[in-house]
This record gives structure tokens, C-alpha cells and sequence, in this order.
């Protein structure tokens, strides 16, 4: 797990997440502080990856194979590196997933909308419960 502290400061800033995100507002969300906008999305193109989709697609093959075969295929790290998976749970079900970049940061997308570039804990509150519940993983070599 994370070192998130679930902070009253961090539940707000999830909040606003959410609301954002619940009325496809994804400019805002990249407007909001420690976001950048890596990929703009098109929300109604048929074509648009989720987040399992986007984080697993340079590895190769179908996307829907590689989520299946997700756990056999990475291990857990507790010492995240540039590139590791970084996996977000809530009542014990993975509920996001985005890659950790040289920075500490995460890249992921949200829904349908854009690709962001954001703190690890910054998602919206509907992606973690109060555990906060943030895992590592690594493609196994």
C-alpha cells in the first residue's frame, strides 16, 4: 500500500474529482493543481480506451488478454519504479489503473476522458475507499 493519508484536504480534492468527472468536465480536471493534460480524448469516439485499456496497451496483444492474465503476469512491488502499474482498489476490487512515471507521478485516464499526469493519491473518491488502497505492480521478466 501507498503512503496516502487520507486527509481531509485529499477527500476534497477527490470530491472535486468526482463531481468533474461525473459531468465530463476533463479540461477542469487537467486545470486542477498538480494535473497536467498528457492525451486529449474524444469521450464520444468509439474508439476511446478506459484506464485498464490505456496503461495496458504498450504491453502488447489484446487489452482484454492482458487484463485477464494482469495477475500472472506482474508481481507486486513495495519499491515503485518509472514504468511499474499502479493499481487502485476500493472494498477490495481494483477499481483503476495508470503507470507510474520518472517523476512519482502517475499517468492515467479517467473514464472517458483525457489522459492526466497527476499525484498518486489524486483520483476520484470513488477509486478508493478509506484503506486507501494503492498497490505496485511489475511485468514479470
Amino acid at each position: 500500500m501507498s503512503e496516502v493519508d487520507g486527509s481531509s484536504k485529499e477527500s476534497v480534492v477527490r470530491g472535486n474529482i468526482s463531481i468533474l468527472l461525473d459531468q465530463n468536465k476533463f479540461d477542469e480536471i487537467g486545470a486542477l493543481p498538480g494535473f497536467e493534460i498528457i492525451e486529449r480524448a474524444d469521450p464520444n469516439s468509439d474508439n476511446n480506451l478506459d484506464c485498464y485499456m490505456w496503461t495496458l496497451k504498450s504491453e502488447g496483444g489484446s487489452v482484454y488478454t492482458r487484463l485477464k492474465k494482469f495477475s500472472g503476469e506482474h508481481h507486486l512491488v513495495h519499491n515503485p519504479l518509472q514504468g511499474d502499474i499502479v493499481t487502485y482498489f476500493s472494498e477490495g476490487k481494483m477499481t483503476h489503473m495508470g503507470r507510474l512515471n520518472e517523476e512519482g507521478r502517475v499517468r492515467s485516464k479517467f473514464g472517458k476522458g483525457h489522459v492526466y499526469e497527476h499525484p498518486i493519491g489524486d483520483v476520484p473518491d470513488y477509486y478508493l475507499d478509506k484503506e486507501n488502497d494503492i498497490r505496485f505492480y511489475r511485468k514479470n521478466i
